[in-house]
């Protein structure tokens, strides 16, 4: 299929679906995602660091990141939380700050179903 700009793609044509499975408990992955000590430990490339991890966890709260790069190049983030349903669910935007002015904004949802796929 050739490439088409995004303006002229439908939604399921820019969608990427990532699965994973861990081996841990759905509480502790839903920290991995929520509480920004844990965030710091995982949440950048290898090599990068993720000194500043900050945010207000609610629906409509604002997050924000800075990663840097084994070079030393900042490089800053935020969204917007847009749903949260502990310890299942959660929709958040992101977007990489270019020099103060917001880039793009990418719709992020993370869905944790209990052991078995079943959810709770």
């Amino acid at each position: 299929m050739p490439a088409r700009d995004s303006d002229t793609m439908t939604a399921s044509e820019q969608e990427l679906v990532i699965k994973r499975v861990f081996d841990a408990p759905r509480k502790l992955v839903w920290q991995a995602w929520t509480d920004p000590e844990k965030l710091k430990r995982w949440s950048a490339p290898k090599g990068f660091t993720l000194p500043v991890s900050e945010g207000e966890l609610r629906v409509g709260g604002k997050w924000r990141a800075c990663m840097v790069s084994p070079e030393g190049k900042e490089m800053w983030l935020g969204g917007e939380y847009r749903e949260i349903e502990e310890p299942s669910r959660l929709v958040f935007t992101h977007a990489w700050d270019n020099e103060g002015k917001p880039g793009p904004e990418t719709l992020v949802t993370s869905r944790l179903p209990n052991a078995m796929g079943k959810r709770k």
